[in-house]
């Protein structure tokens, strides 16, 4: 559980966040965000079809985690009840416009997504066939083959995926464009 989520993980999460950190590890200059999101999207339909001992291990996790926020709670409700309830005063206060905005914006949906990275396609298309050929492997083994297999290769081996993602860069950013001025006239 991140420390600054109060709510507990479900094991698809625990999944995504261990993938993502082996990732991470191996691949240290792409942006974390784009990689977060995409291999959340990839984890989430590998875990419709994987099997039940292979999802036993993360909701083992969840559970802990839901345990660990259950416990955390009621030590926090035993030591500040009296400090919780606001006066009725307070209660009947209206909350400054300030107050009522989020900290964080909302995202437009329909903003365009950026394409994925070149080692993101490889992923994509190479983890399946991993999984087949050896489908004892974890995730986070194949996570290691995978990324191995990709430093070992050469620019020219590498060159499909990296001209596939300047292809869906180039559409991507002219997608951005249409949206902001679109956005820009909408604001007009």
């Amino acid at each position: 559980m991140s420390l600054d989520d109060p709510h507990p993980w479900s094991g698809v999460r625990w999944f995504a966040n261990i993938v993502y950190r082996e990732i991470v590890q191996m691949h240290p200059r792409h942006n974390k965000n784009l990689l977060f999101q995409e291999i959340h999207f990839r984890c989430v339909r590998e875990w419709a079809v994987m099997s039940a001992r292979e999802r036993e291990r993360f909701l083992v996790y969840a559970e802990q985690d839901r345990a660990l926020v259950e416990r955390s709670l009621a030590s926090n409700n035993k030591t500040t009840t009296s400090t919780c309830k606001k006066s009725e005063e307070e209660a009947r206060t209206p909350l400054s416009s300030s107050a009522k905005k989020s900290k964080i914006a909302k995202k437009d949906p329909n903003r365009p997504h950026k394409p994925p990275t070149a080692y993101l396609q490889f992923y994509i298309a190479k983890h399946r066939q991993c999984k087949q050929a050896n489908p004892d492997m974890t995730y986070s083994d194949i996570a290691k083959v995978l990324s191995k297999e990709w430093n070992a290769m050469s620019e020219m081996e590498k060159e499909p995926y990296v001209k596939e993602y300047k292809r869906k860069m180039s559409i991507y950013k002219g997608k951005l464009d249409k949206y902001k001025k679109e956005k820009k006239e909408r604001k007009a």
